[in-house]
């Protein structure tokens, strides 16, 4: 019964040791939110793209490796997003059918992987379609972001 009780105390005071103390809170690194905004966009040279805008806090964020998946109708096309000034990211649109497109981005940043996907409708759209992008933004406008 000595050593079960010993066993407590000891448990017990080693506990102490885990708790934050003010001495230790400077170990604990916070980093600022990293932001994506995607939209559908003029990519200057009389051709439309998928956009991406990259920023931690108000700092636009250069030198990452974008990659987007586009989804139409359960049709998965992915690829490398192009650097095209800081922050900005892009991916051409080519041969795009009028219809939903699901698009999801993903770029590590600091170790940390984000994943924001987004509706984005192009020319005509069928009354569901329009229906499901309302849905959608009423959605993002939550203010949940990653």
């Amino acid at each position: 019964m000595k050593k079960v009780l010993t066993l407590i105390l000891s448990m017990f005071l080693l506990s102490g040791c885990l708790l934050d103390t003010p001495d230790n809170v400077e170990d604990y690194h916070i980093t600022e939110r990293i932001s994506v905004n995607i939209d559908a966009g003029d990519a200057g040279s009389g051709e439309n793209a998928f956009q991406f805008y990259v920023q931690r806090g108000d700092e636009p964020l250069d030198d990452l490796d974008v990659a987007v998946e586009v989804i139409y109708r359960g049709e998965s096309l992915t690829q490398e997003a192009e650097y095209v000034s800081p922050g900005l990211y892009q991916v051409p649109l080519t041969g795009l059918e009028d219809g939903l497109y699901e698009v999801r981005m993903s770029v590590e940043v600091d170790g940390q992987l984000i994943t924001p996907a987004k509706y984005i409708g192009i020319g005509q759209l069928t009354a569901e379609e329009e229906a499901l992008l309302e849905g959608n933004a009423a959605q993002s406008s939550g203010g949940h972001h990653h």
